[in-house]
């Protein structure tokens, strides 16, 4: 049988156009068949046969779970190309010194010279330029930092890596993207550190949009990515932070410097009458009517004021509001100190010095209960008594947690029974605060925070 080439009507053998759409026939003698091509593969369940479709992760039809119990080989070798761009990043010498550390000791000796007879001068000017350009690079947080070779080469395979389908490789995946987040966010927070955090983010982002289209609502990948987010956000914030703490400590030393050469002899540090906004955190906080200063953090976590020209009179009265506004529980009153609690576990810490007093208003901690993790790192530690608590971060190589439900004798039974599992190298103590390493290299942190709070932290 014959077909037309154009809109596949059958033909006669003898006919020389097509009777539908007129098209002649390539000859008379041709004739043209349809081919059946079969494409692609026909996936059915082990257990019961069933014919199943891409990415079920359970037959519709037995329930039978689609496990291949191995993680991705591709995977597994991006996994060790990216810790070893790690190990060679950290083992990279530091090349590109600048300022006073790449300085001969011959002009150091002329530098400090130089200071002595221009009154410091030449040091403020460095100083001023310092600080200017580290709030650039702060403020650009979005901005791409100069990398090496090998750091180059991590941010390229984070960026260029397809991660693989399968539900095991996948859920690895987010959990080692979630490690290295949470020990971005535990280091020392600056351009480079944001700037990973933003390439691990994006590719955790992938993973979980992957997640939810093969196996929705699955609880570890949830857990998982919101973890992420939260470290993410706090190294925003952080950095955000720092970036507005040096742009003030900027426009304080240029009023200082003005007003000691009397060029700003009319500016006045907090003239203006402070206007406090309604928040969750803000209200709990006493408020001094007319009082001058300024807002110094507003988010979920902080409420900081700076209030200024204050007498040390107005600072003891403003201790005894708190007290009457209900902070009044692990309250320590010690000088130009206020720290305590409320009975919601919410903070408030007051400072004084130099007529300038601020008060910061902490968020309460988000405790429920518990499971201490199983991981290697965690069983060097004694569980602690209560279950109730925070776990902020669960690795192979860090533990970071608050427990609740904790006395201040709690905490000193905990310490004991540390320094009874080996932490007993290079001590450091003292009424809240404890430190102390094991003969592996582990180092162990448990402070007592208040509010019948303890804050564990172990690394190696």
């Amino acid at each position: 049988m014959a077909f037309c080439i154009n809109c596949g009507q059958a033909l006669s053998e003898e006919a020389k156009f097509c009777v539908a759409c007129g098209t002649a026939t390539m000859q008379s003698n041709t004739t043209t068949q349809r081919k059946i091509v079969f494409e692609g593969s026909i996936h059915k369940c082990p257990s019961c046969g069933e014919v199943v479709s891409t990415f079920l992760t359970n037959c519709p039809a037995c329930g039978f779970e689609f496990n291949s119990k191995t993680v991705n080989s591709s995977l597994a070798n991006f996994i060790d190309e990216i810790n070893e761009c790690d190990r060679l990043i950290a083992n990279t010498p530091m090349t590109n010194k600048k300022g006073w550390a790449s300085w001969s000791k011959t002009k150091r000796i002329l530098w400090v010279i130089l200071n002595l007879f221009t009154f410091g001068i030449p040091l403020i000017i460095y100083l001023y330029v310092k600080v200017i350009s580290t709030v650039i690079s702060l403020a650009r947080y979005d901005s791409t930092p100069k990398l090496t070779p090998h750091e180059k080469r991590k941010a390229s395979l984070i960026e260029n890596f397809p991660f693989p389908n399968e539900r095991e490789s996948i859920l690895e995946a987010l959990l080692f993207v979630k490690a290295k987040i949470s020990f971005l966010a535990s280091e020392k927070v600056n351009q480079k550190n944001a700037y990973w955090t933003r390439l691990w983010s994006a590719k955790a982002e992938q993973l979980y949009q992957k997640a939810e289209i093969m196996f929705h609502g699955d609880r570890t990948a949830n857990d998982a990515y919101k973890e992420i987010i939260v470290w993410k956000e706090r190294v925003a914030r952080t950095v955000k932070h720092k970036a507005v703490a040096y742009t003030i400590i900027l426009i304080v030393a240029i009023l200082a410097w003005g007003i000691r050469n009397g060029s700003f002899e009319d500016i006045v540090l907090g003239n203006s009458v402070l206007v406090i906004p309604e928040t969750e955190l803000s209200t709990l906080m006493p408020q001094i009517e007319e009082g001058k200063g300024e807002i110094a953090i507003n988010n979920s976590s902080y409420f900081k004021v700076n209030y200024y020209s204050i007498s040390v009179d107005e600072f003891e009265k403003y201790k005894l509001m708190c007290k009457d506004a209900g902070f009044i529980i692990d309250c320590e009153s010690d000088g130009s100190l206020f720290d305590a609690f409320n009975e919601d576990g919410y903070n408030i810490q007051v400072r004084y010095y130099d007529k300038k007093m601020d008060v910061t208003v902490a968020d309460k901690i988000d405790m429920r209960k518990i499971i201490w993790p199983d991981s290697k790192i965690a069983s060097l530690l004694p569980i602690p008594k209560s279950d109730y608590g925070n776990l902020s971060s669960s690795s192979d190589t860090c533990v970071l947690v608050y427990i609740g439900n904790t006395t201040i004798d709690g905490f000193n039974e905990y310490v004991y029974a540390c320094m009874e599992k080996g932490f007993d190298n290079d001590v450091s103590r003292s009424a809240f605060h404890f430190h102390a390493d094991n003969d592996e290299g582990y180092g162990v942190i448990v402070e007592y925070r208040g509010y019948n709070t303890m804050f564990i932290r172990i690394d190696d």
